[in-house]
């Protein structure tokens, strides 16, 4: 084989997520009440608000289990349930992720989404353009995910690497010889000749991640929507009619 006809050596990178706290080994994903979290506003003939409020505070149920499953799983050895458990679980951690950014959304646009019956921002993809934040991205990120914003890439990508990477089933192969892992193998439409991200996560260090991004944000929306309750009724204390 001549030497330019060599496969060329794949530019793999590993990546770690760490939370910066220490997992607990008791993989307790974050849980809320719906009546709990802020109720975005509804669209007329096509979307009750507080129904996002139970979606997601059920999805959060269901990824519980999912991840408990997971770990028995690993803990007997069983390579396909641990494997499509934790597919499974961090699939809908991304689907509660977008909510929660969608929600936010439609929380600080809410007049814009009422008139044109759009939303300009549906996940947290929509937040950037060409890798940067967009204008209303880097205003949705002060508000509401200000010391977060690292692990939605991470997932993200993980997602992304079970739902498009050609190269799953080599990710597939690997488990955690010492903890439950999350693993996934992937580059941007699957070429090869650029990075290849080879992800490599302890499934504590993932749930940890998650339950922060929940909680800040549900805790942002929160003091977003008294800030503008407060406001609204000072407006409508001091307003006054024409004629007085």
């Amino acid at each position: 084989m001549c030497k330019e006809d060599a496969p060329r050596k794949p530019d793999i990178r590993e990546i770690n997520y760490y939370s910066g706290k220490k997992s607990d080994g008791r993989f307790q994903v974050y849980q809320i009440r719906a009546i709990d979290i802020p109720c975005p506003p509804s669209i007329p003939y096509l979307l009750n608000g507080a129904i996002v409020c139970i979606e997601i505070a059920d999805r959060l149920d269901y990824i519980q289990r999912q991840v408990t499953e997971a770990v028995a799983a690993w803990e007997a050895c069983q390579h396909r349930p641990h494997k499509y458990s934790i597919e499974t679980a961090l699939i809908n951690m991304k689907r509660v992720m977008d909510d929660l950014v969608m929600m936010s959304y439609c929380l600080k646009y809410e007049r814009v989404v009422q008139d044109s019956v759009e939303l300009e921002v549906d996940g947290w993809g929509a937040l950037f353009s060409k890798g940067k934040p967009t204008k209303v991205g880097a205003a949705l990120i002060d508000e509401f995910f200000k010391g977060v914003d690292r692990f939605p890439h991470v997932l993200s990508e993980i997602v992304n690497s079970f739902k498009h990477s050609y190269l799953l089933p080599e990710a597939a192969r690997l488990f955690g010889a010492d903890f439950p892992t999350v693993i996934g193998i992937y580059s941007h439409r699957n070429n090869y000749r650029k990075v290849i991200h080879h992800h490599n996560h302890s499934l504590g260090q993932i749930v940890i991640g998650f339950n922060d991004f929940c909680s800040t944000t549900i805790g942002n929306q929160i003091r977003f929507t008294d800030q503008e309750g407060t406001a609204r009724y000072i407006v409508s204390k001091t307003a006054r009619r024409p004629d007085e």
